[in-house]
């Protein structure tokens, strides 16, 4: 019901209204509108829908079914949708205390985890509904996932002089939550970033068996980290390993995991680690000891979008984060620019003070992120999960 608003109209409204401040912000909104179309589209919040038309650029949101703003025949504007930055602002809220109460509809099972000398219970996939996880098969099997990694991270932890734990977990792609839900466990306070729907319900599912003043220490942000705010399908075969998504935001993408047997789970909203740190996203916290990401190549837009966030205050002491280029291909359509995409963010890391730790030097303690030529550092690193320390760190 937008109604057409033609130049002559446009300009008849600024000789009506004058020139004032207000009124030529109200005036310069009207006449976008007609230069950028009849309608402007705002997403609406439906966790499906068909897939559109998208950016010719690369990975970007489409023109999808959504409501508009509509322009009135007087000079009023009313605004049918909210605007896209308030739903990451409410999709940075804590995803587990926003949503109504009630027993949880997931796919999951209960099942008792034991690492570090700590045991929980936590929601796993439930293999049933011809739904099966690898993360929850080794958790139900040996109460366990990646436990070297595990310990090795939960050990970068910060400690106070009597040995007490209160350090500091950032998790971008939480999956079901294990690297989080240890580190809660043992004391620490927990950021995690999981899109996915069906993995937040485990999570949250999880946090509900956990006590009020442990739970406050976890917020969960039902959000994916990217170079920019878009909105993005999220691919997996449900089958092999459902909670291991793969975001997917352009067309040649999409068509490449089609190709490959992959189907669409749903959908993601976007932001970046800058936008989340300016947002407040990490202001309760006085900084950040361990950066775990694992995107499933979707880790260079992770990294590329956080410039301010690495030069803050909340720069972790450490990132953790899986470098596999075939992977990173393969989040950008199969251009054959994944070892591109590995070089940059190593690039990204070393130009924030990053250097390689130990751990990631196990087969090869003379490579140097910060001295090493190029061509031996990403010869290293691709393939593995990597540990970057910052050069302040490195020392003590």
């Amino acid at each position: 019901m937008a109604v057409r608003l033609r130049v002559p109209a446009c300009v008849a409204r600024w000789r009506r209204l004058g020139s004032g401040r207000r009124q030529a912000v109200v005036l310069i909104s009207i006449c976008a509108v007609l230069l950028l179309g009849d309608r402007v589209r705002f997403f609406s919040t439906t966790a499906e829908r068909p897939c559109a038309r998208r950016d010719d650029d690369g990975p970007g949101a489409g023109d999808v079914d959504a409501r508009e703003v509509v322009i009135a025949d007087d000079d009023a504007v009313e605004t049918a949708a909210p605007s896209r930055r308030a739903r990451i602002s409410r999709a940075l809220q804590d995803a587990c205390s926003t949503r109504s109460g009630g027993t949880r509809e997931h796919l999951g099972k209960s099942t008792r985890a034991r690492v570090l000398n700590t045991q929980f219970d936590m929601f796993v996939y439930g293999g049933t509904s011809g739904v099966r996880d690898i993360v929850s098969d080794s958790i139900s099997g040996s109460g366990a996932w990646e436990r070297p990694e595990t310990e090795t991270l939960m050990s970068l932890l910060s400690k106070d002089k009597n040995g007490t734990t209160r350090g500091s977990f950032l998790d971008v792609g939480a999956n079901i939550g294990w690297f989080s839900m240890v580190a809660l466990h043992l004391g620490h306070d927990v950021i995690a970033f999981e899109p996915f729907q069906s993995n937040v319900d485990l999570i949250c599912a999880s946090l509900e068996s956990v006590s009020p003043p442990t739970a406050k220490k976890f917020r969960l942000h039902q959000i994916g980290l990217d170079t920019k705010r878009r909105e993005c399908e999220l691919f997996q075969q449900k089958h092999i390993n459902i909670g291991d998504t793969h975001a997917v935001c352009d067309e040649k993408t999409r068509a490449h995991f089609l190709g490959a047997g992959y189907a669409s789970l749903g959908w993601m909203n976007t932001t970046t680690l800058d936008d989340a740190f300016v947002d407040g996203a990490f202001d309760h916290l006085d900084r950040i000891d361990v950066m775990k990401i694992d995107v499933e190549g979707f880790e260079p837009a992770v990294i590329a979008g956080g410039n301010r966030f690495f030069e803050s205050k909340y720069a972790p002491r450490y990132v953790f984060m899986e470098m596999v280029s075939s992977l990173m291909d393969s989040a950008s359509g199969a251009k054959g620019r994944g070892q591109d995409y590995l070089r940059t963010t190593l690039l990204h890391l070393g130009n924030h003070g990053y250097e390689l730790d130990s751990y990631s030097e196990r087969d090869n303690n003379s490579v140097s992120l910060q001295s090493s030529p190029f061509e031996e550092v990403w010869r290293h690193a691709d393939g593995k999960n990597v540990l970057f320390v910052r050069r302040d760190e490195a020392g003590k």
